[in-house]
């Protein structure tokens, strides 16, 4: 009966439309809807989360005034058809916020998300293509143009629009972490002492206080281990674990990924300074912390158990709203509309139900693909590997135990497992690195190979492992 009751929503709607109808009926309406769809796609059900959302933004559409709330409700589609790499949705949702954002030239908040999934669509558009700086320039370009666009927001306003000032500042400052080399540090300090200083606004609370400070004073520490500056790095990661822990008697588990990145700094730290015996305490609380996380992953049908419930009532309430004005639809549409509804519902139950089958097939179809192209295009890169080192001159010290470390016959399978377990793209570059790290080459036998200082190794190290949701690699 769900499908029904949409319908009927929406003749209600359109039955209406003509009539002295209070619109913060319909507004509030929108609002119960919002938060239904957003809990839809949280959960991952995509078709029915979108389409709601849809219907949300049309709602919005059709009251004065309520234009924030429609660039809300395209920044929400817009976020999944990334996360879906759906190029082609995403496009017409960037089309529509850029109709919307011309069509209200003085509202920042507006022109603010646009420049946001502008910037997003950029940097996966970059990742995908490294060697192209113009993609990576422009991804940097509307980031800086949606932060100058906030700052014209009263600070007041920012928690009602749902804005987190320090993530627009600090993204920046990983981009100029993540995406030069050598790193922009200039240019990294000055973002990142941006977002320190926005991590605190008129009407934030202190679960987004500290989630912002976990990942900004993480950067710090990162910034401080790169000058030489041990202490001030150990007090920075000291302080994030010291916010991990409040996070976490406020809400078990939710930062235990934060936890282990922690651990595997001080890893590499007091490895690098020759400090085992501080390293393997740390490998140790390393290896307990991804036990745990394994296990909270066990645990998640119980998490779906406690959302549905919530979601249920979130329902309830829904249609609570929706009761309230069911006996216009009687006055208007009377018992032929109902049929006729009733008709459209069974037609787009069946068309609803074949597409989902194609869909999942089609998935199915494509992620089989994607595969024996990464397989495909991993051989490759090995290969062209393989050839670039061999074409080196017979004096670099490098060459014989490279060519010999990357003739392994067990590397290829190795690498391959590494590359799958990767949470975000990698480019060819990537698997270079990649490629010679699994075959044990050191970081001053790398660094020959590649013409570059030694430190820009230990950087690229520490960028590759940011791709990974695990931090137990061999990196």
């Amino acid at each position: 009966m769900k499908p029904l009751r949409i319908l009927l929503l929406a003749i209600i709607l359109a039955s209406c439309s003509g009539m002295d109808r209070p619109d913060k009926d319909k507004a509030a309406l929108a609002h119960a809807l919002y938060d239904r769809a957003d809990s839809l796609l949280r959960k991952g059900d995509m078709a029915q989360g979108h389409a709601l959302m849809q219907e949300v933004h049309d709602i919005y559409a059709s009251l004065p005034g309520y234009q924030r709330q429609q660039s809300l409700c395209l920044y929400q589609m817009a976020v999944e058809y990334m996360n879906l790499r759906d190029t082609t949705g995403l496009q017409d949702i960037l089309g529509r916020m850029k109709a919307l954002k011309d069509a209200n030239p003085l509202n920042s908040s507006i022109a603010y998300d646009y420049y946001s999934v502008l910037s997003t669509d950029y940097t996966a558009r970059f990742e995908e293509d490294p060697s192209n700086p113009g993609l990576r320039d422009t991804m940097l370009l509307y980031m800086k143009a949606g932060a100058s666009e906030m700052e014209r927001i009263p600070r007041e306003k920012w928690k009602e629009y749902l804005i987190e000032p320090a993530w627009a500042y600090y993204n920046i400052a990983v981009s100029y972490d993540l995406y030069f080399d050598p790193t922009v540090r200039d240019s990294v300090s000055k973002y990142l002492e941006k977002a320190e200083l926005a991590r605190s606004y008129p009407g934030q609370d202190e679960r987004g206080w500290m989630e912002t400070f976990i990942s900004t004073e993480d950067l710090r520490a990162w910034l401080k281990y790169y000058d030489g500056d041990y202490d001030g790095a150990k007090a920075s990661m000291d302080s994030v674990l010291a916010v991990i822990e409040k996070v976490e008697e406020m809400s078990p588990n939710t930062v235990i990924t934060e936890r282990g990145e922690a651990y595997s700094f001080f890893v590499e730290m007091y490895s690098s300074l020759g400090q085992f015996e501080e390293a393997l305490k740390y490998q140790q609380l390393l290896e307990e912390n991804n036990r745990r996380r394994y296990n909270v992953e066990r645990l998640s049908e119980l998490h779906d158990v406690s959302e549905r419930y919530q979601n249920e009532k979130k329902q309830a309430e829904i249609q609570r709203l929706r009761t309230l004005s069911l006996w216009r639809l009687w006055l208007i549409a009377g018992l032929s509309i109902l049929a006729g509804a009733l008709a459209l519902v069974f037609i787009l139950y069946r068309r609803n139900a074949q597409q989902k089958l194609y869909e999942m097939a089609l998935e199915a179809e494509n992620r089989m693909a994607e595969e024996d192209s990464a397989r495909s295009s991993a051989k490759l890169i090995l290969e062209k590997l393989r050839s670039d080192i061999a074409s080196l001159p017979a004096s670099n010290p490098s060459r014989k135990a490279a060519l010999e470390a990357l003739s392994r016959p067990d590397l290829p399978e190795r690498a391959e497992s590494v590359f799958s377990s990767a949470q975000k793209p990698l480019s060819s570059m990537d698997r270079k690195y990649l490629y010679c790290i699994l075959a044990g080459l050191s970081v001053e036998q790398i660094a020959v190979l590649f013409n570059i200082q030694p430190e820009s190794v230990y950087t690229v190290r520490y960028r590759l492992r940011r791709k990974f949701a695990s931090s137990d690699l061999p990196i």
